[in-house]
């Protein structure tokens, strides 16, 4: 072989993306045809390069100019981008062929992966095969192989496990992120097992931690201070040895990671033949699928968030597609049912089977996998793309050719693909169009669904165009006289946007655009969902999740962002906002209250809306513990039923502050409503705007521009009561400034009080 490999990435011998690294070169390097021109170039110069073998050419990555590198190929191993700053793929030699090896942890991969990979590489390898439709379903035209990552697990093969003594242990290890639900699985023990067990304990290992807010919270001495059941350390392995003798200190491996790209521990722990309990999720599905471990269903969306990542627009991380957390109850019972079994799981016929499946992903297993890669025997252009033992298919042309260059089979590579260069600019340049049709629901309800899609595909790609289809004809088309909720516009105002904002600053759309099918759908894409596929939290019930993320202030920010560039509320309505502040806020501060209809309880996460006497109190002890004066505090009041009103101004008398003309239920429907069943309360036909809908007399556009009033009065505000809602989830990010307080009988209010 007359050509050199380079290996581009971070070296590590124990564990981390520095396992990528060090898979290629430990097994090209024991090809005797490669010795001498396997090249590292570390893109971690402050990382330990103990165990790299000997005859691996270390070349830095500020001298690339001085080696001959061109006729080879290429593997960058390392993280391909991780945020503003982050070149490290920019090290990767020039080189015939240039390979990047990539995992990532949720549903899509962020849009800066996307161009790094299409600019940059000629393929992608992936250690999951359930990457390859993420990737490909995120922008990637570039093949896309399934290659695992080859492990060094003869040693763990060879180790008799441990049996457990008189304490079984559950136990995790590795780096501590909100995705691999570390938190929910110490919930769950202390809930299965009583505290200080003499027969059961959990043990976490954190090799690191990005957020030190969230250690705290879960993982502090002072968290378990009062259990000796739970044990937790932290620190890097120095010894392979130290790191092996942990894992089998461990007699039932967890694993609960609701974003893996490919978990390496699981199968090191499998491959000593331990117990293993994991979430059933993305790579760790496969593990599932083998039929040895105890899987624990993992279906509950999350945006996935990563703090590490910061993006081209803001200060704080990057949100990239959906990760998946288990049930509470389901880990609990998962749990026990291992415990409960905890003789039969150890059964040697058992621990046979798991040794056996793990040598799938051991280094004599995947070698000459790896080898074709560099060196392939037999190159076939085929239908699909795959590496086989001897022989490497592939459907792209190109680098079909680059690898018969490389053997010398023909003289040039540098052929054109089946679309030509002008039709990829042609494509390429046109703007994504996306219309957001309007739908039968509340206001802030059509209005978030704007907003998520605004946000996302601006985020993804700045040159799109978001535009609503608020045409009341158009959701009557959709949803004939059956509509329940949508009261905001008769049919003769056109689209309902332009009567509340001002036309959204994309060149070229006028107006015009808003009221004609043919500008408004021209070449653009309708929607028919609620992206929840990107933004699973942002409505109905989902959202009180979305107030619990520890990301929740980030996200606010995010959203503001566009909201602020993008959104131009109408003149008329802000005068509107601004005289009332004017009259009632001026040198106040303002509390607020959004108190709903009970009937609303259908969109709380426990179905239940929390007495009003609940607001009144937390706004009592609010002003006490800040010690505000009625002189200097002022409570703002936005609700939907009249019953309401009455019961702050007992409380609260010249103090409280209230839009007065706004449709509200009267006293006499709300005494009605008290005497209907559970079951009654929670069908739909109660709440103001399913009255008004029911007659299209009565839909107004003044209607919308009374709750946006309402909702631009409550962002006004220096603390907001609320519950779960759109208007709430809307005031969020129109003012990420606002403390928001939960309405719920276990939030602890004190804890925002210290800050």
């Amino acid at each position: 072989m007359d050509y050199c490999i380079n290996v581009v990435g971070k070296f590590d011998a124990i564990t981390s993306i520095g396992q990528h690294s060090r898979s290629f070169i430990d097994l090209i390097s024991t090809n005797d045809q490669f010795i001498n021109k396997l090249n590292f170039i570390n893109t971690r110069p402050e990382s330990n390069l103990k165990g790299l073998p000997k005859n691996v050419n270390i070349i830095s990555s500020q001298n690339l100019h001085s080696y001959s590198l061109k006729e080879g190929i290429s593997i960058f191993t390392d993280v391909l981008w991780n945020g503003i700053g982050d070149a490290n793929y920019t090290k990767i030699p020039d080189s015939v062929i240039k390979l990047a090896y990539c995992v990532f942890e949720s549903t899509k991969i962020p849009s800066e992966w996307v161009a790094i990979i299409e600019n940059y590489f000629d393929a992608v390898l992936v250690p999951s095969e359930c990457l390859i439709p993420i990737f490909k379903n995120s922008g990637i035209s570039k093949p896309i192989f399934y290659l695992p990552l080859a492990l060094d697990l003869a040693v763990l093969i060879d180790r008799k496990p441990r049996f457990f003594s008189k304490k079984f242990t559950f136990g995790s290890i590795g780096f501590l992120e909100e995705r691999k639900n570390f938190h929910l699985l110490t919930e769950a023990f202390l809930k299965a097992f009583p505290l200080d067990s003499a027969h059961v304990q959990l043990t976490l290992r954190f090799s690191g931690y990005l957020e030190q807010s969230y250690y705290q919270k879960y993982f502090s001495n002072k968290k378990f201070s009062k259990t000796s059941s739970i044990s937790i350390s932290t620190g890097h392995y120095n010894r392979k040895e130290e790191y092996y003798d942990d894992l089998d200190s461990i007699d039932c491996y967890v694993a609960l990671g609701g974003g893996e790209g490919y978990s390496i521990i699981p199968r090191e722990a499998l491959a000593l033949g331990k117990p293993l309990l994991v979430a059933h999720a993305f790579a760790q599905e496969e593990i599932c699928q083998s039929g040895i471990v105890q899987p624990v269903v993992c279906d509950i969306p999350v945006s996935a968030y990563y703090s590490q990542i910061h993006c081209k627009h803001l200060s704080f991380g990057t949100y990239s597609g959906v990760q998946f957390k288990p049930f509470l109850d389901d880990i609990i019972s998962t749990l026990k049912v291992c415990y409960q079994n905890r003789h039969a799981l150890y059964k040697d016929d058992l621990i046979a089977q798991r040794k056996e499946w793990a040598k799938n992903f051991s280094y004599k297993f995947l070698k000459r996998k790896y080898l074709t890669l560099i060196a392939p025997c037999t190159i076939e252009l085929g239908e699909h793309n795959r590496i086989d033992d001897d022989k490497l298919v592939t459907n792209n042309k190109k680098l079909y050719s680059k690898y018969l260059f490389l053997q010398g089979k023909t003289k040039i590579y540098d052929i054109q693909e089946s679309h030509s260069r002008e039709n990829c600019k042609k494509i390429t340049n046109k703007p994504k169009k996306v219309i957001i049709p309007g739908h039968d629901g509340g206001f802030f309800s059509l209005f978030n669904r704007f907003m998520s899609y605004l946000v996302w595909e601006l985020y993804e790609d700045p040159k799109a165009i978001v535009l609503p289809d608020w045409r009341p004809t158009q959701i009557k088309k959709i949803y004939g006289q059956g509509i329940k909720s949508f009261c905001y516009g008769k049919p003769e105002d056109g689209n309902i946007w332009l009567k509340l904002f001002k036309p959204l600053p994309f060149v070229d759309i006028s107006e015009d655009v808003y009221n004609s099918d043919e500008g408004l759908y021209a070449d653009g894409v309708l929607v028919d969902d609620f992206n929840e596929k990107r933004e699973p939290l942002l409505t109905y019930i989902q959202a009180y999740e979305l107030y619990k993320r520890k990301d929740f202030q980030e996200w606010r920010n995010w959203y503001h962002f566009y909201f602020r560039k993008y959104v131009r509320i109408r003149e008329s309505i802000l005068n509107e906002v601004e005289c009332f502040s004017q009259q009632y806020f001026t040198n106040k501060i303002v509390i607020a209250a959004h108190v709903r209809h009970p009937s609303h309880a259908m969109e709380q996460i426990n179905k239940t809306m929390p007495d009003v006497n609940l607001y009144i109190d937390k706004i009592h002890r609010l002003i006490k513990a800040k010690d505000f004066s009625n002189n200097n505090c002022v409570v703002f009041l936005a609700t939907d039923h009249e019953a309401t009103i009455q019961l702050f101004q007992k409380h609260f008398g010249r103090n409280l502050t209230f839009v007065s003309v706004v449709p509200r239920t009267t006293l006499e429907q709300d005494a009605h409503f008290s005497l209907l069943s559970r079951e009654e309360q929670l069908c739909d036909g109660h709440q103001i705007q399913h009255r008004l809908a029911l007659d299209p007399n009565n839909w107004d556009t003044r209607l919308a521009e009374q709750v946006i009033i309402d909702m631009l009065l409550l962002a006004k505000s220096h603390y907001l009561m609320h519950v779960t809602s759109n208007i709430a989830t809307v005031v969020s990010y129109v003012n990420p400034q606002v403390n928001m307080i939960y309405c719920e009988e276990r939030n602890k209010i004190w804890q925002l009080l210290k800050n």
